[in-house]
């Protein structure tokens, strides 16, 4: 049995790290290319871990994974960094504002 003190939540113990699920809006730029195209980790130091599609969870998506209009994608990161993301999601836009 477990007791409080053994217990272990990522989420709980470092309180600026979040996933948050956005949205991939019809016009979005992430539609129609994949994890590899828009290095996620690279530039935003985030992690895509999951991909929510017509009712079916993909989790850990390969990096070839392509983005569709309707998908719900699930960021983890620190809560700054994954507000960076927003705009990939519902403008058709190459980068988010001040980068």
């Amino acid at each position: 049995e477990k007791t409080e003190n053994q217990e272990f939540n990522l989420l709980n113990r470092y309180a600026n790290l979040e996933i948050s699920a956005y949205a991939v809006e019809e016009d979005a730029y992430v539609v129609g290319r994949n994890l590899i195209e828009i290095q996620f980790r690279k530039r935003f130091s985030v992690t895509v871990v999951g991909i929510l599609r017509q009712g079916e969870l993909l989790d850990h998506p390969e990096p070839e994974t392509t983005f569709e209009a309707g998908d719900t994608v699930y960021i983890m990161g620190r809560s700054e960094n994954v507000a960076r993301t927003f705009d990939l999601f519902t403008r058709n836009v190459p980068q988010p504002a001040g980068e």
